[in-house]
């Protein structure tokens, strides 16, 4: 690795080297300009505390399927992104959260150790529900022409038990990766003011856009589901209310034991909104 100092010329050098790395691996755009900013904010800091005439080195690096920008900043032991609690650090705080990646620091020897971690491009997800649909239809028809026998055993002895085993452990999982989500998401957001901004637009939009596809598609099925004359029909006050005021759950548990996403994303945005409304305060619970 080589000695770079902690002037303006050399940590613009070591960025372009950062950005050029990660862009010829591979690297998602976005991560790989939040990666630029945050590694430039860094050494900044490192230089208002050490000065011009202090050294660092960096190396780039991909292991299995990880990009990494290390850096080592002979010196004092300093913390410039965990303990500083300035206005920019707090900028550059949000820029890496919006990444999912807080940098690793260790002091040893004298070095400060950080380390950026981003991931690379992924498949288009509309890709992989593709293929997994065309293998699906193609298993399908080669079934057809098995004997009933074989489809039997293969649906009741091995299918069936790999779905439910499927199913259960997404919903073991889903329920607190939803959490996590829309309580940290609303934690990021930074206010009130912002959340309601945000917040009421969101809701619009997704009422009209439900509101709009219903309509649509609802008329556009008529011709094969028609209407049915039941002779009379009541619609009840208390069923609509049964159905909104199901969203809250009776206790905190038994959402996640019952997987029920409503109910979860409702005590998530009461989560985030409680952390918002205390801010610093809940600090130490937005890094966990």
């Amino acid at each position: 690795m080589q000695d770079y100092t902690l002037t303006n010329h050399d940590i613009d050098v070591a960025c372009h080297e950062v950005e050029t790395f990660c862009e010829r691996a591979n690297g998602e755009k976005r991560d790989i300009l939040r990666t630029r900013l945050a590694v430039e904010e860094t050494l900044l800091k490192y230089q208002e505390a050490f000065g011009t005439k202090g050294t660092f080195q960096f190396q780039c690096r991909k292991r299995i399927n990880r990009l990494y920008a290390g850096l080592s900043i002979p010196g004092e032991r300093n913390d410039v992104v965990h303990s500083d609690s300035g206005e920019e650090s707090a900028v550059m705080k949000g820029i890496l959260s919006g990444m999912g990646e807080i940098p690793t620091w260790q002091f040893k020897n004298g070095v400060n150790y950080l380390t950026f971690t981003l991931k690379k491009k992924k498949l288009s997800p509309a890709i992989s529900l593709l293929a997994a649909v065309a293998l699906a239809l193609f298993c399908g028809m080669v079934s057809s022409f098995l004997p009933e026998k074989y489809v039997d055993f293969l649906s009741e002895e091995m299918i069936t038990l790999v779905f439910d085993t499927f199913m259960g452990l997404l919903s073991a999982v889903a329920g607190p990766l939803i959490f996590l989500s829309v309580a940290g998401g609303i934690y990021n957001i930074g206010d009130i003011a912002t959340l309601g901004k945000v917040g009421k637009r969101m809701i619009s939009r997704f009422l009209w856009m439900t509101l709009i596809f219903t309509t649509v598609f609802g008329i556009a099925i008529l011709p094969l589901f028609p209407l049915a004359d039941s002779g009379s029909s009541s619609f009840r006050l208390s069923e609509l209310l049964e159905m909104v005021l199901g969203i809250v759950p009776d206790n905190f548990f038994t959402p996640f034991l019952e997987g029920n996403p409503l109910q979860i994303i409702f005590l998530a945005a009461l989560a985030g909104l409680a952390m918002l409304i205390l801010g610093d305060r809940a600090a130490a619970v937005s890094s966990f």
